[in-house]
């Protein structure tokens, strides 16, 4: 009996000490994960450093964009500054195409995609032009930036007439710009914006919708790159943009921008209150025209801005939203990469 009394003592003082051991086990484990929080909060490790590969970057050229007026800035953030931690970002390399034997060739074929016949007419900048029954195509030689022409502000079908309905004008542009050659798996449909507007002479105004409108304006916007993101220099309508009528692409417009998206290197930035200053001392550019006077700026995040300046490498901006929704932008690269020297 007494055998069996301290059987059962042992076993219980066992489960005892297996539970103590089993709490400190799960003390300790909370205790390091809590010790490596704090010391991350009061010790945070280094930032990875920039590759900088392409050495020293020329003066990012933003003037694509427009140049605000006189104006003051007032900066009214949720948490009273702007929240922009990060101190690199990529830059990337812009491919820039060199003649060859097969350009001719490749450009035949996107012209004739596009329903012209090859009958072309030199421009005085060296593009090549196209005319058949009442449309007009100018394109550079290596097929990648073209202006599509039609003379739709006379077209009495157009003027009286609504532009039919805005989805089916958005797949009509995306249709029209993947005959062109165009790659869009690098301008999604999450991205793409419209405008419906109406024919005023030889003017295009907004209006709220297509019943009051004769054309839909469908702009193609590249997708984000490395989780930032880009946008054109210029606003409605960007640099990718087709004009519908009822089926039907009546203007078009590409300015492409090849980015080459392995092809990068990480720069350092400079702090977002720097290029703040330089915003308020008239050194940015926006989106849209910017009236005068006092101007809210709600918030700053790092972005990329594309255009027809864009040179040879894509590199990161910070781009402030107004509270009247302009876009105002700023280099963001730190000065000690950028080159002084012209063309460097």
């Amino acid at each position: 009996m007494s055998t069996l009394t301290q059987a059962a003592l042992v076993s219980k003082k066992a489960f005892f000490w297996t539970l103590i051991i089993f709490a400190i086990v799960i003390a300790v484990l909370v205790f390091l994960g809590i010790g490596k929080s704090i010391k991350q909060t009061l010790f945070p490790p280094a930032p990875t450093p920039a590759l900088v590969a392409f050495g020293k970057l020329p003066k990012v050229d933003l003037s694509g964009g427009f140049v605000a007026p006189a104006s003051t800035y007032e900066a009214q953030t949720i948490s009273g500054n702007f929240s922009v931690n990060s101190t690199s970002a990529k830059v990337f390399k812009i491919f820039s195409p060199t003649p060859s034997f097969s350009d001719t060739a490749n450009l035949r074929a996107k012209v004739e995609a596009l329903g012209f016949d090859w009958a072309p007419t030199t421009t005085a900048d060296g593009s090549f032009k196209f005319t058949k029954q009442g449309k007009s195509l100018t394109i550079n030689q290596y097929g990648n930036n073209f202006t599509l022409e039609t003379d739709y502000a006379a077209n009495s079908s157009i003027l009286s007439s609504n532009p039919g309905d805005v989805k089916a004008a958005i797949d009509t542009a995306y249709a029209f710009f993947s005959s062109s050659g165009l790659d869009l798996e690098n301008y999604p449909k999450d991205k793409i914006e419209t405008r419906t507007l109406k024919i005023d002479g030889s003017t295009l105004s907004a209006t709220t919708s297509t019943s009051g409108a004769n054309l839909v304006e469908v702009t193609l916007n590249y997708g984000d790159l490395d989780k930032l993101p880009v946008i054109w220099a210029k606003k409605n309508p960007g640099g990718i943009y087709a004009l519908v009528w009822q089926g039907q692409v009546v203007f078009a417009k590409v300015v492409r921008v090849p980015i080459l998206k392995n092809e990068f290197s990480t720069y350092t930035l400079r702090p977002v209150t720097s290029a703040y200053e330089d915003l308020k001392n008239g050194l940015g550019f926006f989106n849209t025209p910017l009236n005068s006077g006092n101007n809210v700026v709600l918030n700053a995040s790092l972005g990329y801005v594309i255009g027809d300046k864009t040179g040879d490498y894509l590199q990161p901006v910070y781009i402030f939203k107004l509270a009247n929704g302009v876009l105002g932008y700023v280099s963001a690269v730190d000065n000690s990469w950028i080159s002084t020297t012209s063309g460097k």
